[in-house]
């Protein structure tokens, strides 16, 4: 199949900005990036909840229908929020959403009610807003695809990344 430059571009910036925020750890040495196995053994050993999860990427076309001169390309980095596992192996279990149905009817009220008649209403949605605040909550590790990996990671086996931002499909985001 060709692959299409733009997209591939769209792909590394995704993926660039997530580095460059800082979005996981980096540097194995000082322990932001550690073998999995390692990572388990430890908080089995001190009866520690961890969770771990992948983090995966996708390529959107927005504006598919128009000619192909107008289309944009987004890259998108995500936790893929539907399968972590903790210390155990079993799935994690997350007491509560990041945003709870309340609040979402609570937003989509005001919005229903800022554009009738007489009113007005705004929304915006901030650049990266997941990625602007610390992940909170239970220690996460992050597994990246190989070819994802920095160099500087190619000693460990299976390297696992401390997740540090709030992420994207993360369930506590």
């Amino acid at each position: 199949t060709d692959v299409d430059p733009l997209a591939v571009e769209a792909h590394d910036a995704a993926w660039k900005k997530l580095v460059d925020r800082g979005a996981w750890g980096l540097d194995p040495s000082i322990g932001e990036v550690r073998e999995f196995d390692d990572v388990v053994a430890e908080a089995r050993k001190q009866k520690h909840t961890v969770h771990i999860g992948r983090v995966h990427s996708f390529v959107v076309i927005k504006h598919s229908e128009l000619p192909k001169d107008q289309w944009k390309y987004k890259g998108r980095c995500v936790f893929q929020g539907n399968n972590v596992r903790d210390q155990t192996g079993l799935s994690a279990v997350f007491s509560e959403q990041g945003n709870s149905s309340s609040h979402m009817t609570g937003i989509f009220l005001g919005d229903a009610i800022g554009h009738m008649p007489g009113n007005s209403f705004e929304d915006a949605d901030a650049t990266g807003a997941y990625t602007q605040s610390a992940r909170r909550g239970v220690d996460t590790w992050v597994e990246m695809t190989p070819e994802r990996r920095p160099s500087s990671w190619k000693i460990i086996r299976r390297p696992v990344a401390k997740l540090t931002l709030a992420l994207e499909g993360h369930p506590k985001a």
